[in-house]
């Protein structure tokens, strides 16, 4: 059964052209967006976007990791922070 939502943890890494975004959980799944409005809409279009293509091609869909498994495994920089 397809969930009706999902819910995965974002690393939201601030640079000088903008702001970049990677999903830990799910590879391939990055975005980017010139301020935090436009990073956090893409983020969300781009999450959508993956999921429904691996849930068209049959892939099983990863189980979202903790947000505190995800904190210990990956050392976030200063110009790094974590959102859902």
């Amino acid at each position: 059964m397809i969930p009706i939502y999902y819910r995965y943890t974002a690393i939201f890494t601030y640079e000088q052209d903008g702001i970049h975004v990677v999903f830990p959980d799910l590879p391939g799944c990055i975005t980017f967006g010139k301020d935090e409005n436009e990073a956090v809409r893409m983020a969300r279009e781009v999450l959508a976007l993956h999921l429904y293509g691996m849930e068209q091609d049959g892939d099983e869909i990863p189980q979202p990791s903790p947000m505190r498994v995800l904190a210990e495994q990956e050392e976030l920089q200063s110009n790094e922070i974590f959102m859902l």
